[in-house]
């Protein structure tokens, strides 16, 4: 937190600690959007995702179907699904104040699978549609890409390297 300080970040809310979770502070990036800054030995580097749905188990139900992710409480108390170190997490937001992501400071989530024709098939079996088929990817780190977009208007990009 004093490096971001004297770096000039605007710390929105001071360390604190969550009871049962850990130490979480919140910044502010130069466009004014919120960042949770956590420190959980547990898992150290990128920690979570924290979505906002008017139905959070809902969601989290469809991620799971979507793109897998092991159920699993973080440290026993919040719902959410761990993706190797990372954990994708929903809370309960009033239906009205849930907004798509496409163009926002957050456009989209990305997951990486290792044959996205393969994972293009098995989603579609499961009757999620597609709002961009997969394509081949003439440049970048990945070959192939596709789009889904969440019941909550998040855009969800799947990806093959």
């Amino acid at each position: 937190m004093k490096a971001f300080e004297t770096a000039g970040v605007k710390i929105v809310t001071p360390m604190r600690d969550g009871p049962g979770l850990f130490k979480l502070a919140f910044i502010e990036d130069p466009w004014g959007r919120r960042i949770e800054v956590v420190e959980d030995p547990e898992y150290l580097g990128f920690h979570h995702v924290h979505l906002r749905s008017s139905t959070p188990e809902a969601a989290l139900k469809w991620y799971q179907l979507v793109l897998g992710g092991q159920a699993a409480k973080l440290k026993g108390r919040l719902d959410g699904l761990l993706y190797g170190k990372a954990w994708l997490l929903a809370a309960r937001q009033s239906e009205g104040q849930v907004a798509p992501t496409e163009g926002r400071a957050i456009d989209h989530l990305a997951f990486s699978v290792p044959d996205l024709d393969r994972a293009a098939a098995e989603i579609k079996q499961k009757g999620i549609h597609f709002s961009r088929e997969p394509w081949l990817l003439t440049n970048g780190p990945f070959a192939k890409a596709s789009t889904v977009m969440s019941p909550d208007g998040v855009r969800v990009e799947i990806v093959q390297p």
